[in-house]
């Protein structure tokens, strides 16, 4: 992956993984959506954001902290920098 987070680097229907970051329980596999789309962060940083659907449901640390342990997740929206392309 490219080293500059601005510019889209996964293609619609790419096969990726997802790393563990922020609150999701575990890393995760999934297919890209969406071509990915600029955005800006609370800081001002631009990024590139996709819509995911992952392999299997995913359970978020949130969720269960606050009791709802069923919660599971089949997509997501990410930035590009916590994907990695599978092979």
């Amino acid at each position: 992956m490219s080293l500059d987070n601005n510019h889209a680097v996964f293609a619609i229907g790419d096969r990726v993984e997802m790393i563990r970051h922020a609150d999701w329980k575990a890393s995760a596999t999934a297919r890209v959506m969406t071509a990915g789309r600029q955005r800006r962060n609370s800081f001002g940083q631009l990024y590139v954001e996709y819509f995911i659907d992952f392999d299997e449901p995913q359970a978020d640390l949130t969720d269960e902290m606050h009791g709802d342990l069923d919660r599971r997740y089949t997509g997501t929206t990410v930035d590009q920098q916590f994907l990695r392309m599978l092979h």
